[in-house]
């Protein structure tokens, strides 16, 4: 599995909000700000998983670059 960059790799630290495709599945991961109150208005976040936060920027640009077809 390899892990591309798809948004926000481009910015002068390594440590930037990133989304990434893997070049296997087409799965998206998002690399982003823990959240540090993992709970939300709705109930709280399930074991094994995280909120993160990405800037809006960095999301639509995902968005854009993707492919449409995997």
């Amino acid at each position: 599995m390899r892990l591309v960059p798809v948004a926000g790799a481009s910015c002068a630290s390594a440590n930037c909000p990133t989304v990434y495709v893997n070049d296997e599945d087409q799965d998206i991961f998002v690399q982003g700000y823990a959240v540090a109150d993992q709970r939300i208005p709705t109930g709280e976040v399930p074991p094994g998983e995280m909120l993160v936060r990405i800037p809006r920027s960095v999301f639509l640009a995902a968005a854009r670059d993707l492919p449409a077809q995997a």
